[in-house]
């Protein structure tokens, strides 16, 4: 007899034992055995002894896991059109090309994905992807080098950074400055301008100058791009202190004050200051030691008042660097002083300060004498830290700027003031590393100029020929200026 069966052919099977349990231990269903959900232990596992494992109700998705453990390098990038990033660091040059900006995009702002998320934008579509695997963020794509980069990235990571880096232990200015100019075009042909220039100061140099002027050129117009693009990124900063340094081997004439106030305006938006820390605070004081300068060539106030530097009274036995830079405040202190038309203003209380912080040096500080005296009466002194080198002929000429300058207020013929220049000379007359020689000019030239031995004035004069040929440093204005001196003062 034929059996008719009901339902469609598809339909499946009734289990004979009606439907399968949701519920029950893990341990009576690899059993396959009812459970009677008695807790803590069901009936089933006390009475053999069996570990009664509860079933979780919670049930971990496996699109979490799939999510969490896929590879950054599958994660799409979404082109710098697609994702706008609202920082403007992420434009280091509007002529660059669209992997310079990516770069630049990976090392500053957010995250593709994550822009790209908060937009509510769905799957990009092939043209807003990278042909190539997304990088690490920590791994930012590097600029293309060549010969001459690659040349002139080596005279600045070997001299100048040196130079820069002279009251800074952390030497920011020869590792991280270098590490962010291997990503950013910026910072690479800033320090290519810089390099370059230095090159074509020296003797047979003129063949650097084109070189040195085309960098110049290419770095202003990616800084111009920079903080034209809205908040300027941290990298602005150091791009317009490369770039002022650039001016400063020329001269440190008035026509270049105007340079610095690129620096100066970003110091400001920034809220950098003498408590700032890592790359702000090298920024700052190399600033302030280049405005220190300027304002001594052209005996004028500083821009930037040291009452707003936001300064901290360094502890006994602090390393020489914070005692140098804290020194570059009583510097600035002292310049507003004397040449802010003030000629009432307590000189004493700044002479006290002075000695306040000699006090607070080490015996690094002191040098030592060696060799005989030289005919001009001077004996040279050997320093083991440059930076004390540098900060104590800085400390010589303060004193000698608050007890001589300006003329119509001291006298030359003070005791001290003697003193204080011939410790200046003797210490310049000594073996003294580049980056103290290039900021011994203003020391040298006013202890020439405030010293009353003829043969004094001769070695302050040869003493600033020499860092010009040797370091590429203009010293003819103060050269000019000392032989006029002698001219008119011949015995």
């Amino acid at each position: 007899m034929e059996v008719t069966r009901s339902g469609s052919p598809n339909e499946r099977r009734k289990r004979c034992g009606g439907p399968r349990r949701k519920t029950g231990c893990f341990t009576c269903k690899a059993r396959h055995t009812r459970c009677d959900e008695k807790k803590p232990v069901c009936s089933n596992c006390e009475r053999l002894g069996l570990q009664c494992r509860t079933t979780e109700f919670i049930t971990h998705s496996a699109w979490g896991t799939v999510a969490a453990t896929r590879p950054k390098a599958e994660e799409p990038i979404i082109s710098p059109k697609k994702a706008r990033q609202p920082s403007a660091g992420s434009i280091l040059n509007h002529a660059t090309s669209i992997l310079s900006l990516v770069s630049a995009s990976t090392v500053s702002g957010p995250s593709p994905t994550v822009t790209a998320a908060a937009s509510g934008s769905t799957a990009p579509t092939s043209q807003s992807l990278s042909t190539s695997p997304k990088t690490p963020e920590s791994t930012p794509v590097l600029v293309d080098v060549n010969d001459e980069i690659a040349y002139l990235f080596t005279v600045y990571r070997a001299r100048l950074a040196t130079w820069m880096d002279i009251f800074d232990f952390q030497q920011t200015y020869q590792i991280e400055v270098s590490r962010r100019a291997s990503y950013s075009d910026l910072l690479l042909r800033c320090i290519c301008a810089f390099a370059a220039k230095h090159l074509s100061m020296l003797a047979s140099g003129d063949v650097w100058l084109p070189i040195a002027s085309r960098y110049y050129g290419e770095a202003l117009n990616c800084l111009i791009g920079e903080v034209s693009g809205g908040e300027p990124h941290s990298e602005a900063l150091t791009a317009a202190i490369l770039l002022m340094s650039y001016e400063l081997l020329e001269a440190a004439g008035e026509p270049h004050r105007s340079h610095s106030m690129g620096a100066l305006d970003l110091i400001r938006s920034r809220g950098v200051c003498a408590t700032s820390v890592g790359l702000d605070r090298a920024n700052f004081f190399i600033y302030i030691r280049h405005e220190i300068t300027i304002a001594l060539a052209n005996e004028r106030p500083l821009q930037l008042d040291p009452g707003n530097w936001n300064v901290a009274m360094p502890k006994f036995g602090a390393p020489e660097d914070q005692l140098a830079n804290h020194l570059m405040w009583l510097a600035g202190t002292t310049i507003n002083l004397i040449y802010g038309g003030d000629l009432t203003a307590d000189r004493q209380l700044l002479i006290d300060r002075l000695d306040v912080w000699h006090g607070l040096t080490s015996a690094s500080f002191r040098g030592t004498t060696y060799e005989v005296m030289s005919d001009e009466g001077l004996r040279k002194v050997f320093f083991a830290v440059p930076a004390a080198a540098g900060a104590t002929l800085w400390y010589h000429l303060l004193n000698i700027l608050l007890l001589a300058e300006p003329r119509d207020y001291g006298s030359t013929n003070h005791p001290l003031v003697q003193d204080h220049a011939n410790m200046i000379l003797s210490i310049c007359n000594s073996e003294l590393p580049d980056g103290v020689r290039c900021f011994s000019i203003m020391p040298i030239y006013f202890a020439g100029k405030h010293t009353e031995d003829i043969t004094k004035k001769f070695c302050a004069w040869t003493l600033l020929a020499n860092i010009e040929q040797a370091l590429g440093y203009r010293t003819q204005a103060e050269v000019r200026s000392l032989k006029q001196m002698i001219r008119q003062n011949p015995t």
